[in-house]
């Protein structure tokens, strides 16, 4: 560990907000911003404010519990920079990565869960579940997790295999959404050849049977019936 890390032990909270971005270390830096601004006022810029003794023995109690919370602060920086190691239980991240690589995806996301569980600021197992969301076509959730790595100051050291990422889910949901066009097209295409063959066979029937109705034709049976006449007296 750099022992850079260890100076933003110096300020109460500055840790929990510098490293992790959480503010439950803000209280503790303005009180802690207050106080010793108030005890360097009292003592070289009004000191006729307070007693001097009271001003010293303020002084060391100050010193006191600055050095008790620069001591919590140095224990719990691991914790702060690499939760997944420091908190002793097992990495699953290589169990997760081995899961992917075999095509279980399923298996590889409950993994990469219970590291985003210890920690949450993880870039790589983001990284990994955003490309299990890709390939269980979830593409929704698979944005989603890309926007909070993209948020995240961890993430800015993988934003080459971020914007790959970004890009071949993006080329899937065009693809996605180039199918869905042309079934649509298809389905319109085919939805026209079908009234027109209804239409043309409704028109067939209704001619059909217009002719079957049609009433037969009166000339034809007084032509027919003379002849009929003649055949009679002739067999007579």
């Amino acid at each position: 560990m750099p022992l850079s890390h260890y100076v933003y032990c110096m300020w109460p909270g500055l840790p929990e907000i510098w490293f992790r971005g959480r503010m439950s270390g803000l209280p503790a830096a303005i009180c802690f911003a207050i106080a010793i601004n108030t005890l360097l006022v009292s003592r070289f810029i009004y000191p006729q404010w307070l007693e001097p003794l009271m001003v010293r023995s303020v002084c060391w109690a100050f010193v006191g519990i600055w050095v008790v919370l620069f001591v919590r602060a140095v224990r719990g920086l691991p914790m702060l920079l690499a939760p997944r190691h420091a908190s002793g239980e097992e990495d699953r991240y290589d169990a997760a990565r081995t899961e992917f690589l075999k095509g279980r995806w399923f298996e590889a996301e409950a993994l990469l869960v219970h590291c985003l569980e210890v920690d949450p600021r993880d870039a790589l197992s983001l990284l990994l579940l955003a490309s299990v969301y890709r390939k269980t076509d979830r593409f929704a959730a698979a944005a989603q997790t890309l926007d909070a790595l993209a948020a995240l100051e961890t993430g800015d050291a993988w934003w080459l295999e971020r914007d790959i990422e970004e890009r071949r889910l993006k080329r899937m949901v065009d693809d996605l959404v180039a199918q869905q066009e042309d079934s649509e097209t298809e389905e319109e295409s085919e939805s026209p050849a079908d009234s027109e063959g209804s239409q043309t066979a409704d028109a067939a029937k209704a001619s059909s049977s217009t002719e079957e109705n049609r009433p037969s034709d009166p000339t034809a049976e007084v032509a027919e019936s003379p002849q009929m006449a003649t055949a009679e007296g002739k067999s007579s």
